[in-house]
């Protein structure tokens, strides 16, 4: 009988009226199918999935999931053939609510797959309660910032490169086990540059005793020895941002020489021979964005056989003068993704080229409400996930870590629990921050589709764009990709 198993890339939390299905796994082969962060599902389904959480026969699945729930085996079955090595998300009308389903819910356990998806049951979950949307009981996913230190100085730099501060080792570790034991299933780490942290490895360490794997982004070459250390504790694969081989162009970009570029010649040679898996990403500003700065990156990349690059013209930083005279012109992007799309066709290396449609700006309006609520890009920080600055600081997000207008609270003072349901972090997901007096002349308070757009789970907009569009005080003005949104400097927005 073949074995079936809830894929790992996936969490599920089981709350009393409500189940989501959580996208946990960072590696570059899952971010790019581009899976929706969060799903609502009925009670019953997050009782379906969880079942599979260790491999099982189909029948025995079936036969077990009928006895407990009195649901006839024949329409269980249907259900989990469906689901099953499914390549594309499923809708499914369940009473009078439509549920998606991500692709690849279910997968055989052909290769006996040693790692186990996160399930986290409230001990209210009922599989018989009704399905009503809620928000969840706990986040899924803390991200916390180690420390806002780097080792580059980058020409475009999103953070303020004035602050040299570090979250304490003995407050951090703490932090893990409180997540842990609240029932987050995922953490993940920011910066600064994580390996500029001095105490790096005993929060990797930390982390491993959790099998929380996080994501892992830096500029700084890494030995031999780190690399193993990470493979040690977890780590499959990691991402270097490099956006130039170029001697001139590293100056000019994050103020690094020849050497820094030796030294990220030897991280690779070492990542290639251990076998960690590397993926690449670049920044492109007026200084590399030619043709053949981009063909010296993927040659060199090729040596050393990366995994994945990833190119992206830089965008505005509110910490940073100037954009305009290092901003990338459309042009010579167009030419670049011209390029790299004909590359594309027949590399070893997966590469993307991303924010940037043909022939257009990198940031757009949308022409209608419709178009808007549906493509544009939101934000789920305090419905599902909670950002932690290194000042132990909730933010409403990790580019507002040192605003102070947007900060909900202190972890070096709350635990998870406290922190997740106090008023401050609550009150957001219905979109009031009582710090900022509300703007009543807002197109947003005469719009129909307030609620879908700005209440909820899944909001539909992105707070740093709004503040960088129209100013601190107006973060309830519209997104500016919005239809209705004023006019304003669309080169300003992160996304």
């Amino acid at each position: 009988m073949k074995n079936i198993i809830l894929n790992p890339i996936y969490g599920i939390r089981n709350d009393e009226t409500c189940s989501f299905i959580y996208v946990i796994d960072d590696s570059f082969e899952t971010l790019i199918k581009k899976l929706p962060d969060a799903l609502e599902i009925p009670p019953l389904y997050g009782y379906i999935l969880s079942y599979f959480q260790n491999p099982c026969s189909i029948e025995e699945a079936i036969k077990k999931i009928s006895e407990y729930t009195s649901i006839k085996a024949n329409s269980i079955s249907i259900f989990i053939q469906k689901i099953i090595n499914n390549k594309t998300s499923l809708g499914i009308k369940y009473g009078n609510k439509f549920i998606t389903l991500p692709p690849d819910l279910l997968i055989s356990d052909n290769d006996n797959i040693k790692e186990r998806a996160r399930i986290k049951t409230n001990n209210k979950f009922n599989c018989f309660n009704a399905f009503s949307k809620s928000r969840p009981t706990c986040p899924a996913k803390v991200t916390i910032m180690l420390t806002t230190r780097c080792k580059t100085d980058c020409i475009y730099c999103y953070a303020d490169r004035y602050q040299k501060t570090d979250f304490k080792l003995d407050e951090i570790l703490p932090l893990i086990d409180d997540c842990y034991s609240s029932g987050v299933l995922k953490v993940n780490l920011s910066g600064g540059d994580i390996f500029a942290y001095k105490e790096w490895k005993s929060v990797i360490k930390k982390m491993n005793t959790y099998n929380y794997v996080p994501f892992l982004s830096t500029k700084i070459p890494l030995s031999t020895e780190e690399i193993l250390f990470l493979q040690e504790n977890g780590i499959k694969e990691i991402q270097l941002s490099l956006d130039t081989i170029s001697e001139n162009e590293i100056n000019i970009l994050v103020k690094r020489d020849q050497a820094y570029i030796d030294h990220i010649k030897n991280m690779l040679e070492a990542c290639k021979e251990l076998g960690l898996k590397v993926n690449t990403r670049t920044v492109l500003t007026k200084y590399n964005t030619t043709v053949s700065s981009l063909q010296d990156l993927y040659r060199f990349f090729s040596k050393y056989q990366v995994y994945s690059w990833t190119i992206v013209p830089a965008t505005y930083s509110s910490y940073r003068e100037g954009y305009e005279s290092y901003q990338a012109d459309i042009t010579s992007l167009q030419q670049c993704k011209d390029y790299i799309d004909k590359l594309s066709e027949n590399s070893t290396i997966n590469i993307s080229f991303n924010k940037l449609k043909d022939s257009e700006s990198l940031n757009i309006k949308y022409q209608t409400v419709n178009d808007f609520l549906t493509y544009n890009k939101g934000c789920i920080v305090t419905s599902h996930n909670l950002t932690i600055n290194v000042y132990g600081q909730v933010t409403l997000c990790e580019l507002f870590y040192n605003k102070s207008k947007y900060h909900l609270g202190n972890a070096k003072k709350q635990s998870i629990h406290e922190l997740w349901n106090s008023d401050l972090v609550k009150d957001f997901f219905n979109f009031h921050i009582h710090s900022i007096p509300k703007n009543t002349e807002s197109p947003c308070y005469k719009c129909d589709s307030y609620a879908q757009c700005k209440v909820g789970n899944s909001k539909k907009v992105c707070l740093v764009d709004i503040v960088n569009a129209y100013g601190e005080d107006k973060w309830d003005y519209p997104d500016p990709r919005c239809p209705y949104a004023p006019k304003c400097d669309m080169n300003l927005l992160t996304k």
